[in-house]
């Protein structure tokens, strides 16, 4: 089943919630949403999407340095960074996924192993490179499962 789109109003809305996408190419992302981000449908699809995200990427091995990182923000995203993933946080100023940490070896979906972070990562899609982009608008970014 494909699911597709944004959720604005959803049953996490108000608090914080994280959220794990993949790129085009295969890379993969951390994503908080300050309690007031959008998320992907695709999360809301069964089965039910785990509530600890972060402890699931804190559990990965690291494996990359950070390439570049936003000094003013919380350890989070550095430290889902030192794993390979990109790090964003929802902006209420920008209203996009703002990236806070890019690791200097991006880790791929495939590289996850049996773990089962790989099955939460591959519910979004995000039809772009992370490697590309500092935000994330959800206007103007298509998803799919």
């Amino acid at each position: 089943m494909t699911v597709t789109g944004w959720i604005h109003s959803h049953p996490q809305l108000g608090a914080e919630f994280d959220w794990l996408g993949c790129d085009s190419a295969g890379s993969v992302a951390y994503f908080s949403t300050a309690g007031a981000g959008p998320i992907p449908a695709g999360i809301l699809a069964e089965p039910v999407y785990p509530d600890d995200v972060l402890q699931m990427v804190l559990a990965l091995p690291t494996s990359s340095e950070v390439a570049t990182a936003s000094v003013a923000y919380p350890k989070d995203w550095e430290n889902a960074s030192r794993r390979g993933l990109y790090a964003y946080d929802w902006s209420h100023r920008s209203r996009a996924y703002e990236l806070r940490a890019r690791p200097a070896t991006p880790l791929l979906i495939d590289q996850l192993g049996p773990n089962g972070i790989a099955d939460v990562a591959r519910r979004v899609r995000l039809m772009l490179l992370f490697a590309a982009v500092d935000a994330i608008s959800p206007e103007t970014v298509d998803t799919s499962a």
